[in-house]
């Protein structure tokens, strides 16, 4: 591990800014609340870059969570506030957010893109010793693996604590197929599937997960006579559906919150006319082959020119039944990528597969490039491969060509890939005659993806930067009135990273009711979240206000607003909202609406007072039986609040309502004078108390069934599968 830690920070170390750090936070500078007002052309990291706008301050929030001593489930500083564990990608219950709490934030997620790649280098590694590969032609498959498009592309992210992982799923079931011990085999498996969906995204994992289930059927099929085909291939489903479910057991504390939170998000409505991402033009194969720049938002494809001759070449190798499972997956998998027939239209014709973001399969095919190439230089010494060698020399030198000739690159794009066709001859041709052949090949496709994927200098500090004044005067406790601040001026989350209170948010697992009552306010939906427009609609103030929205950025310098209270207008206009509600307040009566349709129109309704009344949903709740007082005097003081908990104090002169303008879901517990209470769903995503009349204290927290149970039973089934793993075979 220490080698493949050496060799990911060796390689990603051009990158570092002068404090340290991989990415660029300081990108954020380029928005107009730091640069006077208007946009500013710098030479950094997309804005949008998830590190930015997602990753650094969710990072920031979590890690100030752990070191107050808590667990975060509970973030009030995006929109009405959304859940942190049940996001999955924020990893709260992953090992790796151990980083955030002795490193500072962004030291931490530079430390994990480094952690990540080498990872995935030492399991491809290890992956390439359990095939039989020796220690130069293992070295390979994970050089290739961890500086592959994928790992590269996605260090910032979660997808690579799922995707590192697999190689070594797969080296269990090979083990497993060799006839290793059952239970150790399938409690390992099961174990490292617990870890990918703890990862962080379950898009990933659906896609690692179906290489892992080809991958070891595919062997069952092919590695065994035809006598006992069919018996293989049954303990091969058995071995799969076992380990499977107990992956998901073992993740059972994140499982069943994020399944209920995506099902009830925006984004699975969304999706629902989602059309998918773009999938991969057929151009976009010839980045495999030469290295170019992004199309679009799509990375090259480049894992080495002379990985690729060496990839076509392990065909040939050894056995060449083991080569068929890797040749089938890698195949597929750019079909899939690139939604090309047969695969293409399958994908096309899965609900759920069909808008997922299916250019990710690229990792299968890097994966199995890798191994394919390590069988390759394994049989170096054999006449077929290096026969096979000069096939592909011959087939990708006619494919350079045809780039050329159709003037798809220019002639100097061309020259490496070309020199590394005559090196990759040159190997086929001398063979066992070259000393030390394979560690020659090693350091060319090293030196090849170095200089072809290595991050490039950036100079300067790229941490992101203090808060200017605008943002300083508008932080606050998640309690504090929340912020409309247009998506043009600070995109989406980064508020957050300054402690403020914002009522857009990028988060794929907002509520879709909280999602649609902030549209109704005048913000715009997306399939992450909701976005503030560049000023709010004038007859949503209403709703903006019940949300306790009390302040308004404007994204035009010259813009006013004449029903709101001017507070500055450097860099950028800022007013305050005068009637803005209080973040907990009480209603002295309620409506019932019958439907989600009925709660929106009264809600809509401007001659229904909702400072006094409350819109709930049938059937009402048994107390809920509240009307006007005849003198009502009531009052909410909220006492005490950290993220996802809130002691509010209500005075009521008849019985009311308190209405605490967070989220609702199902998660939220309440007592009443320290009696359990029931949580109602206020205002069509807000929530609701019922309080008699008096003085009363009311307790607030969100601590959700599944996530206790959840983890009891994760728990209880990841000590037992250790168990299973470090138990000697035939003790006990």
């Amino acid at each position: 591990m220490t080698t493949f830690v050496a060799l990911s920070a060796a390689f990603q170390a051009r990158g570092l800014s002068d404090d340290g750090l991989l990415s660029d936070g300081a990108s954020v500078r380029a928005t107009p609340l730091w640069n006077g007002g208007a946009p500013q052309l710098v030479r950094r990291r997309a804005l949008n870059h998830d590190y930015t706008r997602y990753f650094g301050p969710h990072a920031a929030f979590i890690q100030e969570e752990l070191r107050q001593g808590r667990l975060p489930l509970w973030n009030p500083y995006i929109g009405t506030g959304v859940p942190i564990a049940e996001a999955l990608m924020t990893t709260v219950v992953h090992p790796f957010t151990l980083f955030l709490v002795v490193l500072p934030y962004e030291y931490a997620l530079t430390v994990l893109a480094v952690l990540r790649v080498a990872i995935a280098g030492m399991a491809a590694f290890a992956l390439g010793r359990v095939l039989g590969a020796g220690v130069p032609a293992a070295l390979l498959a994970g050089v290739v693996f961890m500086w592959s498009p994928f790992q590269l592309g996605f260090r910032f992210h979660p997808l690579t604590n799922v995707s590192g992982l697999l190689p070594l799923v797969l080296a269990v079931s090979e083990l497993r197929l060799a006839g290793a011990s059952f239970r150790r085999c399938l409690a390992s498996w099961s174990l490292l599937g617990t870890f990918m969906i703890l990862g962080g995204h379950a898009e990933t994992f659906v896609h690692a997960m179906a290489g892992a289930w080809a991958y070891h059927l595919l062997r069952a099929i092919w590695g065994g006579v035809a006598t006992a085909r069919g018996r293989r291939v049954a303990a091969a489903l058995g071995f799969l559906a076992a380990g499977t479910a107990l992956a998901v057991l073992g993740a059972s504390v994140v499982v069943y919150g994020h399944v209920e939170a995506v099902l009830g998000s925006v984004t699975m409505r969304a999706r629902g006319a989602f059309t998918g991402y773009p999938h991969l033009p057929v151009a976009h194969l010839g980045t495999y082959l030469v290295p170019e720049t992004a199309v679009g938002f799509i990375w090259p494809l480049y894992i080495g020119t002379l990985t690729l001759v060496l990839a076509a070449a392990g065909v040939a190798a050894r056995a060449r039944s083991d080569a068929l499972p890797w040749v089938a997956i890698g195949i597929v998998a750019v079909l899939g990528a690139f939604r090309a027939w047969p695969i293409g239209p399958i994908i096309e014709a899965l609900p759920l597969v069909r808008v997922a973001d299916n250019t990710r399969l690229t990792m299968l095919a890097e994966l199995a490039a890798a191994v394919l190439a390590a069988r390759a230089l394994d049989g170096i010494d054999q006449r077929p491969v290096r026969r096979a060698m000069i096939a592909g020399v011959f087939v990708l030198g006619t494919w350079l060509a045809s780039l050329w000739m159709a003037g798809r690159i220019p002639y100097a794009t061309g020259i490496r890939p070309a020199v590394l066709l005559a090196v990759a001859a040159s190997v086929a041709i001398a063979g066992p005659r070259l000393p030390g052949v394979r560690w020659l090949v090693i350091g060319v496709v090293a030196v090849d993806l170095y200089l072809a994927r290595a991050p490039a200098p950036q100079p300067g500090r790229h941490a992101f930067p203090p808060p200017p004044p605008v943002l300083q005067e508008l932080a606050g406790p998640g309690s504090a009135s929340r912020a409309f601040i247009p998506e043009r001026v600070l995109p989406n989350d980064i508020a957050m990273l300054y402690r403020v209170p914002s009522i857009s948010g990028y988060e794929p697992v907002m509520s879709r009711r909280s999602v649609e009552l902030m549209q109704r306010a005048g913000l715009h939906p997306g399939l992450y979240g909701v976005e503030a427009p560049p000023a709010p609609i004038p007859h949503a103030q209403r709703l903006l206000s019940l949300l306790g929205v009390g302040h308004v950025v404007l994204a035009d310098p010259s813009a006013t607003d004449p029903g709101l209270e001017e507070v500055t207008r450097t860099p950028l206009p800022v007013y305050r909202n005068p009637d803005v509600f209080p973040r907990a307040f009480v209603a002295d009566a309620a409506r019932v609406a019958h439907d989600d349709g009925e709660a929106l129109a009264l809600l809509d309704d401007p001659r229904l007072d909702l400072r006094h009344v409350v819109v709930l949903e049938a059937p009402a709740p048994p107390d809920g039986s509240h009307t006007a007082a005849p003198e009502p005097v009531a009052s909410a003081a909220i006492r005490a609040y950290r993220p996802g908990a809130a002691t509010i104090v209500v005075e009521s002169g008849g019985g009311g309502y308190l209405v605490f303008t967070e989220t609702y879901s199902p998660g939220w517990r309440a007592t009443l004078d320290g009696a359990s209470t029931a949580v109602l769903r206020a205002d069509y995503a807000l929530i609701g108390v019922s309080v008699p009349a008096g003085r009363h204290e009311v307790r607030l927290r969100y601590l959700p069934t599944s996530l206790v149970i959840g983890a009891v039973v994760s728990l209880v089934v990841t000590t037992v599968l250790v168990a299973m793993v470090v138990q000697r075979p035939g003790a006990g």
